[in-house]
């Protein structure tokens, strides 16, 4: 179990890789749900930067967070990234700051928790799609691609979710995305 998340799924003692990951089809992705913050309309045509922000809230994930931020680094849809820190005391506001730029950056003055900071995200959003991905998680790179592509094809629906499968057993299903 992450000790600071409550996560059963989680386990620090395994390492980074023990938390989820994410195959690559489209019905197949890392741990996230997206959630239209505009009305959608139908597109054949593949969301860009503008119309994505991947959210992660951290505290305390200076272990998992270098192999998220990587994955993310490598989606094949282009996005928006904002990391929500909840005051971490274990370095990874230096990881933050080596890796993205201050205004991809909002360090909170205590720890809210994932609500807490998926509230203090939601203000500064301002495209058509919200990707959360936990900072533990893997995202294959077409994990944001395939996630877009689902929500734009789906007028009636306002929120997503994906597959998750668990690093240390990719046959185990966490949740079944559906």
């Amino acid at each position: 179990m992450r000790p600071d998340t409550g996560d059963p799924t989680a386990d620090p003692s395994a390492g980074p890789s023990a938390g989820p990951t994410a195959e690559s089809t489209a019905e197949s992705t890392a741990e996230s749900t997206a959630a239209s913050t505009a009305a959608s309309t139908a597109e054949s045509t593949a969301a860009s930067a503008s119309d994505v922000t991947v959210v992660v809230v951290t505290f305390r994930g200076a272990a998992w967070l270098p192999e998220c931020l990587s994955s993310l680094a490598a989606q094949t849809q282009p996005h928006h990234l904002l990391v929500i820190d909840n005051c971490s005391t274990d370095g990874t506001s230096d990881i933050l700051r080596e890796r993205l730029r201050p205004e991809q950056v909002v360090r909170l003055p205590s720890n809210t928790g994932f609500a807490g900071g998926i509230a203090a995200a939601l203000p500064l959003v301002r495209t058509r799609f919200l990707a959360l991905l936990n900072d533990d998680a893997v995202a294959a790179p077409d994990w944001l691609a395939a996630l877009i592509t689902a929500a734009e094809s789906d007028v009636d629906a306002a929120a997503w979710t994906s597959l998750m499968l668990l690093a240390a057993d990719p046959a185990r299903v966490n949740n079944l995305g559906a």
